[in-house]
C-alpha cells in the first residue's frame, strides 16, 4: 500500500513539475501587432493593426500566467492605462500548442476612475504556438445608466529573442562545432571553404565547462594550418553567424564572419541589451599583450559582415556593438562589457557574436580561449527623476512632501536601454509608485527595480483647484488630456464619450 502511494505521489508531483513547466513556457516578451474593434467583433474587414506592440507572459505558481498590456491605447495617442491580468490558468494539447483557460473579468479604472472597464482573456482563441501568440482580449467599456460598450482586442506576435539560444553549449551537433546558435569551421563557407574547412575544425572543441561539477564550454585556439610548406595562421574562431574562408592570406576582407540571413547560421535577436558578459579561461601563445575579445554586433536586416562591413552599411544598420575583452587566467572569470548605440533602428535585427583568439588575423598561434555562459543582461534601475524642473536623488522611497503631484511635472529615465518606467498614484495616501523593468522581466521576474515617492497629501476640508468639469466629471479630449471643452468635439466625461 505504501509503495502504491508512493507511486501516485511521484506521479502527482512528475505531472505538477511538467505543468509549470508549461507556464515556464509560455512566459516570454511578446513583438507583434495590436487591433482594436469597438462593438464589432474582429475581422479581416474591420481592424486596422497598430505596429511595434507588446505583451508580457509571466509564469506564476500553480501552473498559470500574469498576462499584461502595458500602456493600453484605444488609438495612437490615447493612452488608457495597463491591463494586467493574473492567474490565468494555462495548458498544452497534444500538438505542443498552448492554449489559456477560463479566467474571470477583471476591472480597471483609467483616467482617475472616469473610464472603467472590464477585461479578461477570452479563453477560445488565444493561444501559444511554437512562439507565436494570438491572444484575445474581451473589454468591456462600463456605461453607468446606459449600454455598456464592448471592445475587442486581438494581439499577433512571436515571442522576442533576448538571449543566444545555447549559450551555455550544452548542445553539441558535431565534435568541433556546437550549432544550434554558434558556428565555426565546421560550417564555413567561401572559396577556401573546401580545403580549409577540414583543416581547421580541430580548433574549436568541446570541454568542461566553468561549472567544474558538470557541463560543457567551447575552447577554440589559434595554429598554423596547411599542408607540406603551404599554409597560414589561423586564429580561433567561433561565431553566431557563418564564417567565410576566401582567401588564404588572414588579412585578406574576403575572411570574415557574416550573419547569413537565408540560413540557419543566425541569429534573429529583439533584445536591445545593455551589455553583454561571458566567462573565459585565457592563455597566450606567444609573447606580446593581445588579448582574447568578444566582438557583438546588433544589426539591422542585411547580411552583416565582421570585420569588413562597408563604411556606408555601417551607418545603416549597424545599431549597436560591444568589444569584450579576456584577459590571461587559468581561472574561469567573467568578463563584461557595455553596448554602445548609435540611434538607428531597424525592424528585423541580428546579433553578430564573433569569438577569437587575436583580433589581430593570423598574428600568434598557440592561444588557447575557453568560452562559457554568455549571457546579455538588460539594466532595469531609475537612471534620473526630476520634478518640475528639479533634480531628485534617487533612493527606493523618496519624499516630496511639500509638493502636490502633478503627473506633467514628472520627469523619469532608466539605466536600460529598452526598460519600461510604469507609474501608478495612489491618490488617497498621494503616493507615487515607480516600476522599472529590464526587458527581459518577462523571463526574469527578478529584474524589477520599485520606487516611491511620498507627496503632499490634501489636507482634509480644503478643496483643491482642479481641471474644469461638467456634471461633476473630469473632461477629457480624445488624446486623454484633461481640458475646457471650450469648442465642438468629442470629449469623454463620466467615462462616456460626448459630442459637444
Amino acid at each position: 500500500m505504501k509503495k502504491n502511494l508512493l507511486i501516485i505521489a511521484l506521479l502527482l508531483g512528475a505531472f505538477a513539475g511538467n505543468a509549470q513547466n508549461v507556464a515556464k513556457e509560455a512566459a516570454g516578451l511578446y513583438y507583434g501587432q495590436l487591433f482594436i474593434s469597438i462593438q464589432d467583433e474582429i475581422t479581416d474587414n474591420n481592424a486596422v493593426p497598430m505596429e511595434g506592440q507588446s505583451i508580457v507572459i509571466e509564469a506564476q505558481s500553480n501552473n498559470t500566467v500574469k498576462f499584461a498590456l502595458y500602456n493600453f491605447s484605444l488609438a495612437e495617442g490615447f493612452s488608457l492605462g495597463d491591463i494586467v491580468l493574473e492567474n490565468i490558468p494555462v495548458s498544452k494539447d497534444a500538438n505542443g500548442k498552448i492554449t489559456f483557460g477560463k479566467n474571470n473579468p477583471v476591472r480597471f479604472a483609467f483616467m482617475d476612475g472616469n473610464i472603467l472597464a472590464d477585461a479578461s482573456i477570452n479563453s477560445t482563441g488565444s493561444y501559444v504556438d511554437k512562439g507565436d501568440a494570438r491572444v484575445d482580449v474581451d473589454v468591456v467599456w462600463v456605461q453607468e445608466g446606459g449600454v455598456d460598450i464592448p471592445i475587442y482586442v486581438r494581439f499577433l506576435g512571436s515571442k522576442a529573442t533576448l538571449q543566444v539560444p545555447n549559450s551555455d553549449f550544452e548542445s553539441w551537433v558535431h565534435t568541433n562545432e556546437p550549432g544550434n546558435g554558434w558556428y565555426s569551421f565546421h560550417s564555413a563557407s567561401g572559396s577556401q571553404a573546401g580545403t580549409g574547412r577540414g583543416l581547421s575544425e580541430p580548433l574549436t572543441t568541446q570541454v568542461t565547462g566553468s561549472n567544474a561539477y558538470s557541463g560543457t564550454s567551447v575552447q577554440i585556439e589559434s595554429k598554423w594550418v596547411g599542408i607540406l610548406f603551404f599554409g597560414a595562421n589561423a586564429n580561433g574562431n567561433l561565431t553566431t553567424g557563418r564564417i567565410n574562408m576566401g582567401s588564404t592570406t588572414p588579412a585578406d576582407a574576403s575572411n570574415h564572419n557574416f550573419s547569413d540571413t537565408n540560413s540557419e547560421n543566425c541569429c534573429r535577436f529583439e533584445g536591445r541589451p545593455d551589455s553583454v558578459a561571458y566567462f573565459a579561461t585565457y592563455k597566450r601563445g606567444q609573447s606580446g599583450d593581445y588579448r582574447g575579445r568578444l566582438h557583438a554586433i546588433l544589426h539591422g536586416d542585411i547580411d552583416y559582415k565582421d570585420p569588413s562591413e562597408s563604411a556606408e552599411n555601417k551607418a545603416q544598420y549597424l545599431i549597436a556593438e560591444a568589444t569584450v575583452y579576456a584577459d590571461v587566467t587559468d581561472k574561469w572569470t567573467r568578463f563584461v562589457g557595455p553596448f554602445k548605440y548609435t540611434g538607428i533602428e531597424g525592424d528585423k535585427t541580428y546579433m553578430l557574436c564573433s569569438f577569437t583568439t587575436n583580433e589581430t588575423p593570423g598574428a600568434t598561434v598557440g592561444d588557447v580561449m575557453r568560452i562559457d555562459n554568455v549571457e546579455f543582461i538588460y539594466n532595469s534601475e531609475l537612471a534620473s527623476f526630476t520634478y518640475d524642473g528639479k533634480k531628485q536623488t534617487i533612493a527606493t522611497n523618496m519624499k516630496l512632501e511639500n509638493e502636490t503631484y502633478d503627473a506633467t511635472k514628472v520627469k523619469l529615465t532608466s539605466t536600460g536601454h529598452a526598460a519600461t518606467i510604469l507609474t501608478s498614484y495612489d491618490k488617497d495616501n498621494a503616493l507615487l509608485t515607480i516600476t522599472v523593468r529590464g526587458q527581459n522581466a518577462a523571463e526574469k521576474p527578478s529584474n524589477v527595480h520599485v520606487y516611491t515617492v511620498q507627496f503632499k497629501k490634501e489636507e482634509t476640508g480644503i478643496s483643491t483647484i482642479s481641471a474644469p468639469t461638467t456634471n461633476g466629471s473630469s473632461v477629457y479630449d480624445i488624446q486623454g488630456r484633461r481640458v475646457m471643452p471650450t469648442s465642438k468635439g468629442i470629449y469623454i466625461i463620466g467615462g462616456k464619450k460626448v459630442l459637444r
